[in-house]
């Protein structure tokens, strides 16, 4: 199931739209979400919850809550097997949720974390309040916490009068952050934003081209990283079934969010809800 915790966002990122559209941060109660949970495990058989919010780390602020008080509420669920959350903004990474992350046995290993830019003087210009080394030093602190922590992320390809030496500083942020995956687009305007009213050099074209080179280099890390995972076994809730070549297969995540598609040993057996334990044999690059 998934959980809206609170609405908006008060970053102003120079190229967002969102506290435009969707308003300022606004927080719900802690117990009315702890209700909704149980309500939802103990009525409707929920065993993973996926927590929303454009910033969900700056939970219950105005209520003098916190994401983590959230996250040891939840624990209490009988029930509740997975807690997700997505997305947060690398500024409220507090050391109280890190330290969530190494205590509570629900929460899943893994952290969508966006950075949108590997270059310092772009990230001043996205106004997004952090730097290149800060962000490397909160996922040291995470992969401190739990060692089997994964990173996720954004990047934004080709933001206005990016030059080469920005473009190729987002590269070497790859090399050394290793995300196990990315969302990345090419720059595009949102009317509204500062970002909109930029004088900007930069063609579609060059856009395009620093777009391939982020998602080619993302693949190789993403490769080395599946191959990593043959011989292992994972538990994964069975969410439902997948056609591969024609072939009819279950399909599930494991508690850090990769996909696993695998054959049942009893191939009439109806495994949707269901957890199992399966053993990856092979992998692809995504």
């Amino acid at each position: 199931a998934f959980i809206n915790i609170m609405k908006g966002c008060d970053k102003f990122c120079s190229y967002c739209i969102v506290p435009f559209t969707r308003g300022r941060e606004k927080s719900r109660k802690l117990q009315e979400i702890k209700k909704d949970v149980e309500r939802l495990v103990g009525h409707a058989g929920i065993q993973e919850v996926m927590l929303l919010g454009q910033n969900v780390n700056s939970f219950g602020k105005e209520n003098k809550e916190s994401f983590a008080d959230l996250i040891i509420a939840l624990e209490e669920i009988k029930g509740l097997e997975i807690v997700r959350y997505t997305t947060s903004h690398p500024y409220d990474v507090t050391p109280e949720m890190i330290n969530i992350h190494r205590h509570a046995k629900k929460l899943a290993p893994h952290l969508h974390l966006p950075v949108q830019s590997g270059s310092n003087t772009v990230l001043k210009r996205m106004l997004r309040q952090y730097s290149v080394e800060h962000y490397l030093s909160l996922i040291a602190q995470l992969k401190d916490a739990n060692p089997h922590m994964i990173i996720t992320s954004d990047i934004i390809a080709g933001f206005p009068n990016e030059t080469e030496m920005e473009h190729q500083e987002t590269l070497q942020l790859l090399k050394k952050a290793k995300f196990d995956s990315i969302f990345s687009y090419a720059f595009s305007i949102r009317r509204g934003t500062k970002a909109a009213r930029m004088q900007d050099i930069l063609t579609d074209d060059i856009r395009g081209k620093r777009l391939r080179e982020i998602q080619l280099l993302q693949l190789e890390i993403q490769e080395q990283s599946r191959k990593e995972m043959i011989g292992k076994t994972y538990k994964v809730l069975v969410d439902g079934q997948s056609d591969m070549k024609g072939i009819k297969k279950w399909k599930g995540r494991t508690p850090c969010n990769r996909l696993i598609h695998f054959m049942p040993t009893a191939p009439e057996e109806n495994l949707i809800w269901n957890w199992v334990e399966v053993k990856v044999t092979s992998a692809t690059a995504l």
